[in-house]
């Protein structure tokens, strides 16, 4: 899949991130996207596809080379509304 996204979340410390990366996967359920730093899991985002808004939580962070992989499990609202 290959595309540009924004991700969009706030750290531990309160302060809001952005990071332009890219959408590795997509699924009803979820999608992986690789970024720069780690993203804890459980932590909340939205990531900003084309035209959508995709808020989820954070079910996996791995590194692998000098990025991670994170995957994301859509919010279950964000689920209902896709269908």
């Amino acid at each position: 899949m290959m595309s540009r996204i924004d991700a969009q979340w706030v750290d531990e410390a309160g302060k809001s991130r952005v990071s332009r990366r890219k959408l590795e996967d997509l699924s009803e359920s979820g999608l992986g996207i690789r970024v720069n730093d780690p993203i804890r899991v459980g932590m909340k985002l939205v990531v900003r596809w084309r035209e959508e808004n995709i808020p989820g939580t954070v079910v996996q962070c791995r590194q692998i080379g000098q990025n991670y992989l994170l995957g994301i499990k859509r919010d279950a609202a964000q689920e209902t509304e896709s269908k």
